[in-house]
């Protein structure tokens, strides 16, 4: 190859160079926030460019029998100061542009890792487990092994009996949400509304477009009634929808009101011990409306991790279903319980 061949090949590389790193700072500042995943491959990427980059050069210069700080100019010659080529002058910029896009991306990276080392804290193991598959890539971690084993305490079964009373939830259901076993620790129960004949889980629409349903409200103080009888504090347990109608229909219910009932947004920076979820949404086909925003990852991902010991979600598995994300959900968590009304 001619020098003039050399010369056009290393200012190709820095083009594709220069490219490379403007991808690469969008990577760092803008898509760690949606996928942590690609916060290594900025700094791999501007890495691999500069390498390339210098490579390029050294050969070039080899090439030509240069020193490596007097290549030739464009033209091909060099004056009689031995100016350096403006080729040279590129090559230097692109390469501390390259180096600086490189160290940002790891500094991204770390604080990347940083912003979520505090987050595992108040996580047990299985709730770590599902935010960090369904969000994180599996990059999720426990803090600490006293933390990811963390479960609600034994209950007192002298404290739970009902004195001859019918029980207000199957036995079997009532053992489980009482369980101090780790596998125990997330439950979905199903509510089986799209094929029960019963209307009692019906969804209802408010004039707010806000829905809400009873037959959720209703399982919900159930769960409650059965902490508080088992020993549970109510500043211990918290309730939420992503519904404003079914919080407020939860309020106007048999729950205590200083068990901590929310919106998903309103609990964004709190946790409690025992978390009741009502999904609300309960659909006769695929096709009926749901406002998918209410549903989003963030939303989701807020919910999940609001539980320090125990989280128990209450929906309509075929209904929700529907959606990808609620379906990998429900499928990561495996432990559910069908409840026949």
């Amino acid at each position: 190859m001619t020098r003039e061949g050399y010369e056009k090949a290393v200012l190709a590389f820095m083009i594709i160079a220069a490219i490379a790193e403007i991808v690469t700072i969008i990577w760092a500042l803008v898509i760690p926030k949606a996928a942590p995943r690609h916060y290594f491959l900025a700094p791999i990427l501007a890495l691999i460019a500069a390498i390339a980059l210098g490579v390029a050069f050294i050969v070039y210069a080899a090439k030509n029998g240069n020193d490596v700080r007097y290549l030739p100019s464009a033209t091909g010659t060099l004056n009689a100061n031995h100016h350096v080529g403006y080729s040279f002058w590129l090559a230097v910029v692109a390469f501390i542009f390259m180096i600086l896009a490189t160290l940002l991306g790891f500094a991204a990276t770390k604080r990347h890792n940083d912003e979520l080392r505090p987050a595992t804290k108040v996580f047990f193991s299985k709730i770590c487990e599902l935010s960090s598959e369904m969000f994180y890539d599996g990059l999720l971690e426990c803090a600490t092994e006293e933390v990811a084993n963390r479960t609600i305490e034994r209950f007192d079964e002298e404290m739970d009996n009902n004195g001859g009373k019918e029980e207000i939830l199957p036995r079997d259901l009532k053992n489980l949400i009482l369980s101090s076993d780790i596998s125990d620790s997330v439950i979905f129960i199903d509510t089986l509304s799209r094929s029960s004949e019963s209307d009692s889980f019906a969804q209802l629409m408010s004039s707010t477009s806000s829905k809400c349903n009873k037959g959720e409200v209703d399982i919900i103080s159930r769960l409650c009634q059965i902490y508080l009888s088992a020993g549970f504090s109510s500043s211990s347990i918290g309730a939420m929808s992503t519904y404003r109608n079914q919080v407020d229909e939860l309020r106007k219910g048999t729950l205590p009101s200083s068990i901590e009932t929310n919106t998903v947004d309103q609990y964004q920076g709190r946790d409690k011990d025992i978390i009741l979820i009502s999904l609300v949404h309960t659909s006769a086909s695929d096709s009926d409306y749901c406002n998918e925003s209410l549903l989003s990852e963030r939303r989701v991902n807020v919910a999940l991790t609001r539980a320090k010991k125990k989280l128990i979600i209450v929906g309509c598995m075929e209904s929700l279903s529907a959606f990808p994300l609620m379906k990998k959900m429900i499928a990561k968590i495996g432990n559910v319980y069908k409840f026949y009304a």
